[in-house]
């Protein structure tokens, strides 16, 4: 699928083709619709791999994205998970809500656990208080630190 103006969710470029923010619905055959939304990689870091959890900046500049780099972030601040690559200073899309792949922290070793954010870009599973920062669920499990699962999102807003 693309935008009206021909941008495909796979999309990277140094320069601006679309409204940060800018969403763009995809039918995942029998797994619904993935809500892919478009970003500023605006991370010292580097570039977001695959899997990769996407914050909001710490200067707070909506759609201006970042590494994961906390656990338990409030929901509204995960912004979604990377894809495919999207090197920094680049805009792209990324998965805010739908089935996709995340990346954990070692921590989802059982189906259907809650996921919260973790550092380094990974999610792990909610602990006894982070109940407001869940954003999405494993569909597969791995105790390996890194390891990509297959996941349901709802990041942002």
């Amino acid at each position: 699928m693309t935008t009206a103006a021909g941008v495909h969710q796979n999309t990277v470029s140094t320069s601006q083709l679309a409204p940060l923010g800018f969403q763009l619905v995809v039918p995942n055959g029998d797994f619904g619709l993935q809500t892919w939304v478009y970003v500023f990689n605006d991370d010292a870091a580097g570039a977001w791999v695959a899997g990769e959890l996407v914050q909001l900046d710490t200067d707070m500049a909506l759609y201006n994205g970042i590494q994961s780099a906390t656990g338990a972030l409030a929901k509204l601040r995960v912004l979604g998970a990377a894809q495919h690559a999207i090197a920094a200073g680049s805009y792209g899309f990324i998965l805010q809500k739908g089935r996709g792949s995340v990346n954990t922290d070692g921590n989802l070793n059982a189906v259907g656990e809650m996921m919260v954010s973790r550092a380094s870009g990974r999610a792990g599973e909610m602990a006894a208080g982070e109940e407001a920062s869940v954003f999405g669920i494993n569909l597969t499990a791995s105790a390996v630190a890194g390891a990509t699962l297959t996941c349901l999102i709802n990041c942002g807003t």
